[in-house]
């Protein structure tokens, strides 16, 4: 009986150690894919980084291209300006005699630009 039951134990142990290496050997494939997750997120992190740094140099650079245009339209107006004075001026004429020279419309335009973050808005042109 006693050869019986020392089997059985040996059995029983056996048993046992084989089911600890079938869970190390799952522990081992768990951390594996764990670790595959891990770089995986790494990687992703890394890229969506680096698409947010273009992101804001893309908007860097379309804030300076708005100024500009903002810039260059202010510039335009007061051309425009000085044409209209200078028209004016030839339509009176040094010498007392009418000039045949019309402004036919006049408008006053304006350009802004919604630097809010987030905002889809690069700009409006309304006039007046």
């Amino acid at each position: 009986m006693v050869v019986t039951d020392v089997r059985q134990d040996v059995v029983d142990t056996h048993t046992v150690v084989t089911g600890i290496g079938q869970d190390v050997m799952e522990t081992r494939t768990v951390v594996t894919e764990a670790r595959n997750d891990a770089k995986h997120t790494h990687d992703v992190v890394s890229t969506t980084h680096t698409v947010v740094s273009n992101i804001h140099q893309g908007l860097v650079e379309t804030h300076a291209a708005v100024s500009e245009l903002q810039t260059n339209f202010a510039n335009t107006q007061t051309i425009v300006t000085d044409i209209r004075r200078n028209l004016m001026k030839s339509q009176e004429g040094g010498d007392g005699k009418d000039q045949s020279a019309s402004v036919t419309s006049t408008r006053a335009y304006r350009m802004s630009a919604d630097h809010r973050l987030g905002s889809n808005q690069v700009s409006t042109l309304g006039h007046r």
